[in-house]
């Protein structure tokens, strides 16, 4: 069997084996789960994105 791998949207998934057949299943995330992944070593701070242009509103 011949196959291609393509993009699935903005989503990421996991590719594992099972009984020798590679299985790809989308990754389900919400958004208390990415919250509570959030700590002091991967926050990062704000960033500046100088002034405002056209109609945009700060």
């Amino acid at each position: 069997m011949q196959t291609a791998v393509k993009k699935w949207g903005n989503s990421l998934g996991n590719v594992s084996e099972r009984k020798g057949d590679l299985v790809i299943t989308p990754n389900k995330y919400n958004l208390s789960d990415l919250v509570s992944m959030i700590s002091e070593k991967n926050l990062h701070s704000e960033t500046e994105f100088g002034q405002t242009e056209g109609r945009e509103i700060w």
